[in-house]
């Protein structure tokens, strides 16, 4: 496919009848419905059982998260009217059906790898150091902070947003706008959950720990060891789910929790893996594998595939594969769960499957 530069983007927005506003410097902004579709036909089967494609061929997309009736994702480069163009661009798609619909594109080119949502925002981090927001049914791009390093994760509780910079830069948006810097990690944290009073990091230069970062700023303390190089992260309820894969040569890659108060640390699954991407629902945690011998998959730009989905009781249990799923990316960010269905990125799209 031929890939266009930015230049054209807008162009193209308005040949597909999209409407393009110019309410920040760096952002096009894109009219969503007021409202969530009714329910149209059901998602494009695809050729794999049970696999339903929510978005597809809308370019590279590189993180995921969902609200009660909708998903949404960013990408890294973006599929207007058949051209392939190097910017990054935001999209919901209902889970009743229908097309996705694109929110923002980026005019600067900047691409998104970072996505978290609040009860009427979507934010996203771009790779020029912006951390930007747009009303999660539609309007206007306000550009929320600046700080200078490609935003790599995010993640928010309420409305508390918590961002983290390739620079080991780890800190909380203002209310007012602006960004409140926490700490400077040793190194860029490969994933965020946000709790009550904190941001619990994964990487930040000690991968072999699980660090707490405190709203007030005091000094980042480790809250568990990781039992590997950690490298996705999530909340769910009162614990901590992360992936760590093998430290050593030898070694076993793994997913594991601990309480968010700190304690004993629970192994999920442990198995001859690598893993990043991970979610949960209350009952299972959902990660996916790559080879055991394949690198971490840290960031989404040059992710390969990866195997399996996986699929862990968190009470106890053998892990198994979810077999109708193919080829899911496996950095953090990519994987995402409610109660009926768990989403997945690859290469182009968005796809899901029901539990």
């Amino acid at each position: 496919m031929r890939i266009a530069t930015f230049a054209c983007a807008a162009a193209l927005l308005l040949a597909c009848g999209g409407r393009v506003d110019d309410p920040a410097p760096t952002d096009v902004g894109v009219a969503a419905p007021p409202r969530a579709p009714a329910p149209a036909a059901p998602s494009q089967s695809s050729p794999t059982r049970g696999v339903e494609t929510v978005a597809g061929d809308v370019g590279a997309p590189t993180a995921i998260a969902l609200s009660g009736e909708a998903a949404y994702f960013v990408t890294r480069t973006t599929t207007l009217g058949g051209e392939l163009v190097r910017a990054g661009a935001v999209f919901v798609a209902y889970k009743a059906g229908g097309d996705p619909l694109m929110l923002a594109i980026d005019k600067q080119g900047a691409t998104y790898e970072a996505l978290a949502l609040t009860p009427e925002h979507v934010f996203y981090g771009a790779s020029d150091g912006r951390v930007l927001r747009v009303p999660a049914r539609g309007g206007d791009v306000t550009e929320v902070a600046s700080v200078g390093s490609p935003i790599v994760a995010l993640s928010a509780l309420g409305k508390d947003v918590y961002y983290a910079a390739e620079s080991g830069e780890v800190g909380r948006l203002a209310d007012e706008g602006g960004a409140l810097p926490l700490a400077t990690l040793d190194g860029p944290a490969r994933a965020l959950a946000a709790t009550d009073d904190a941001v619990l990091v994964a990487g930040g230069g000690a991968p072999s720990e699980i660090l707490r970062v405190a709203r007030d700023g005091a000094e980042p303390a480790p809250l568990a060891p990781a039992g590997g190089s950690a490298c996705g992260l999530i909340r769910a309820g009162d614990r901590a789910f992360w992936t760590a894969g093998p430290a050593d040569p030898g070694t076993r890659g793994a997913a594991r929790s601990v309480a968010l108060a700190g304690g004993a640390v629970a192994t999920v699954a442990e198995g001859d893996f690598t893993a990043c991407a991970l979610a949960a629902d209350g009952k299972d945690l959902y990660f996916v594998t790559a080879a055991p011998q394949a690198a971490l998959p840290v960031r989404a730009s040059g992710a390969t595939p990866g195997v399996s989905l996986m699929r862990a009781p968190i009470a106890g249990g053998p892990a198994s594969p979810i077999e109708s799923v193919a080829a899911p990316l496996p950095h953090h960010g990519a994987l995402a769960a409610d109660a009926s269905h768990v989403y997945w990125l690859d290469a182009t799209g968005v796809r899901r499957v029901r539990k």
